[in-house]
């Protein structure tokens, strides 16, 4: 007796992946990508500042006026124009951390509601709190230089203590302190912090950083690539594999009877 067999009698792996689209697991990626992004936005939410108050440090909703320097009672007349007082930061060090980032010219700082004017050397918040025993103060700071340095400051090496007939820029809170900008962790967008822009335009807050956020848009994008990649890759093989299944020659194995 003899048998026969030939090579497209076999159950080949390509047999399985003939009828399968890489444009189909490209789709079905992109969708899971979607809902994974759907899913971060949704469990990801910032409280809206009032108008004009649209840096956010640490929850705080804060104005940062870097285009019209004044003295220090001028600057606490136009945080009350806008329905504000001179900022107290609730994260002294991320204020001024964030400062720093913002490259504004050395020796114009930025007024912030503290001093000692009642009291030499006991250094009061406009609420009466006393400033923490932590406090940022730039190194030898405050030295009441010339007797007359009495509110305090934000320079590019930390706080100081400052003369209130001198201009600097400011940085104003709204006057309700119930207006606090909150996030909610997502599984991808855990913190969104908002910051100025470092232009002279009127209108500080325009949002310019958000972090994590860059990240993850970063990482989605580097997947869809990948995924891209992947699918073209996955179909050139396919096809390069059917190609060899047709036309591989019919082979015949005789055995003796």
């Amino acid at each position: 007796w003899a048998v026969t067999v030939t090579v497209k009698d076999w159950v080949s792996y390509t047999d399985v992946f003939n009828n399968w689209s890489p444009t189909m697991a490209f789709i079905m990626i992109y969708v899971m990508l979607f809902f994974s992004i759907h899913q971060a936005i949704q469990s990801t939410s910032v409280s809206t500042c009032p108008d004009d108050y649209s840096t956010i440090i640490n929850g705080q909703c804060l104005a940062v006026i870097r285009n019209d320097p004044k003295i220090q009672k001028d600057a606490e007349i136009a945080c009350n124009r806008r329905a504000g007082t001179l900022a107290i930061p609730r994260d002294p060090q991320g204020l001024w951390d964030y400062c720093k980032q913002q490259n504004y010219k050395a020796g114009v700082g930025m007024w912030v509601g503290a001093s000692d004017a009642k009291e030499e050397g006991e250094w009061r918040w406009s609420n009466g709190e006393l400033l923490p025993a932590d406090f940022p103060w730039a190194r030898g700071e405050p030295n009441n230089a010339g007797g007359a340095e009495h509110f305090l400051t934000i320079g590019i090496v930390g706080y100081y203590d400052y003369i209130g007939s001198s201009t600097s820029y400011y940085i104003c809170e709204p006057q309700d302190k119930s207006a606090v900008a909150t996030t909610t962790e997502g599984p991808f967008l855990t913190e969104i912090t908002q910051m100025a822009t470092n232009s002279s335009v009127s209108s500080p807050g325009i949002l310019v950083c958000v972090n994590n956020a860059s990240i993850f848009i970063i990482v989605l994008a580097i997947c869809l690539l990948f995924t891209i990649i992947l699918s073209v890759t996955l179909g050139v093989l396919l096809k390069r594999a059917k190609a060899l299944h047709q036309n591989c020659p019919t082979q015949a194995h005789h055995q003796p009877n």
